[in-house]
């Protein structure tokens, strides 16, 4: 999900509320937070937006910065999951498309062939099965030349118009991807290509994140890193050493919980400790973020799967008039990373909505139950990493939010 407040272009069709509901919420793609740093610039769409994230810099250690923009930065590699760490010898630091390597030796930065290295993991089944990447191919290049090596990997692409089109677009295809590793595989949805480095996706159908006949790179170091190939310690995001936010102009209330186990969330209520940055025309805006299980642990306290933000409006009037508008709109967006469909009535609140969520560019799905009670309009966003989302959880959840409003309501100042 990508957004900005005030509200990005890519979020124009979505109402004032539901825009800054979005525009607030997860990964990667959740909300814009970058901060130039000493060096180079640091990244919080992947961590906790705009508490933790990640550094990518240029200093005495490596010039990983300089070398990141070469490759295409944030456009070709995604953004930053990890910090830097030490993997076979060399400095590394992953980003969601790739992993970064550091050669002291003639001091350039080269992206790592990281689908061999899955592959020599004998990764390939789960590869297969949850990400649809095809199995690498068995190549005998034992005693060939460099040029036969390429030329027979490059057959690969045959006919596949698109695939090879999009391979050889980039400035240089081996730099970028490596070898063709595999030949164009039918995954139902899409034709898929392995390559050294990435794996493309040339779509069939149209989908929430591609439309037909449009290719896609996936995001290897997101796979890589849940596979245990980054280390957890690595993948814990960190504040900003130092410079100026480019953070929105609404600052919503962040903070990473534990649960929801036992349902334990809205440990606070918009009315208590909202700082005045958090409201808009008399709108108070509150977030939270909650991790699952066990904080201590570092691949924990990486991950948010559900975040619960609200509204308070100066009244009920103006919230009903806000969910009006809302209504109207048919709570939708444009955004083709960001989609809200199925939306119907959902049994919360005075009223309720739930629809089927998918960030396309950052592979996770779930739901959104957008609740309204009195001058509080309520979001609860459910996401996972591929599968179909749990959406009786996700109403458990805001049915507990709604709970805890109806409650809390008559004890907090006017």
């Amino acid at each position: 999900m990508t957004g900005s407040v005030p509200l990005s272009p890519r979020l124009r069709r979505v109402g004032p509320f539901l825009g800054l509901l979005l525009a607030l919420s997860l990964e990667v793609a959740g909300a814009q937070v970058e901060r130039e740093v000493p060096g180079g610039r640091w990244y919080s769409q992947t961590g906790t937006p705009e508490v933790a994230g990640y550094a990518v810099v240029d200093d005495a250690q490596a010039r990983i910065w300089s070398g990141y923009l070469e490759l295409g930065g944030v456009e070709a590699l995604g953004y930053p999951i990890s910090r830097r760490f030490v993997q076979d010898g060399f400095i590394v630091q992953a980003t969601q498309r790739a992993i970064l390597q550091w050669s002291e030796e003639d001091a350039v930065l080269r992206l790592t062939n990281l689908l061999d290295r899955l592959a020599a993991g004998g990764f390939d089944p789960v590869l297969a099965s949850r990400w649809q990447v095809p199995s690498m191919g068995r190549f005998d290049e034992e005693g060939r030349s460099w040029a036969d090596i390429v030329a027979v990997r490059l057959g690969l692409l045959g006919r596949q118009g698109a695939l090879r089109e999009h391979y050889e677009s980039v400035e240089d295809p081996l730099t970028r991807y490596g070898l063709p590793a595999s030949p164009p595989t039918d995954q139902g949805s899409h034709i898929a290509l392995r390559t050294q480095r990435a794996f493309l996706q040339l779509w069939k159908v149209d989908t929430p994140w591609a439309r037909a006949g449009q290719v896609t790179v996936g995001l290897a170091g997101t796979i890589a890193a849940e596979l245990g190939v980054v280390p957890p310690a690595a993948r814990m995001p960190e504040p900003p050493t130092s410079a100026p936010s480019v953070a929105p102009s609404i600052r919503a209330l962040s903070g990473l919980l534990p649960g929801p186990d036992a349902l334990s969330v809205a440990a606070r209520t918009i009315w208590e400790d909202v700082s005045p940055s958090a409201t808009q025309n008399g709108v108070v805006f509150a977030r939270r973020a909650y991790a699952h299980g066990d904080l201590t642990r570092p691949e924990v306290a990486a991950t948010r799967h559900l975040i619960v933000q609200v509204a308070r409006y100066p009244n009920a009037a103006a919230a009903l008039e806000a969910w009006s508008r809302e209504s109207v709109a048919r709570w939708a967006s444009d955004d083709p990373a960001m989609v809200l469909t199925a939306v119907a009535g959902v049994d919360v609140g005075e009223a309720g909505v739930i629809g089927r969520m998918v960030a396309g560019d950052v592979g996770w799905s779930g739901h959104l139950v957008v609740l309204r009670r009195g001058d509080v309009i309520a979001a609860v966003t459910l996401l996972t990493p591929g599968g179909p989302g749990d959406r009786e959880r996700a109403v458990t959840i805001a049915r507990e939010i709604d709970s805890r409003i109806s409650r809390e309501a008559v004890e907090r100042p006017s």
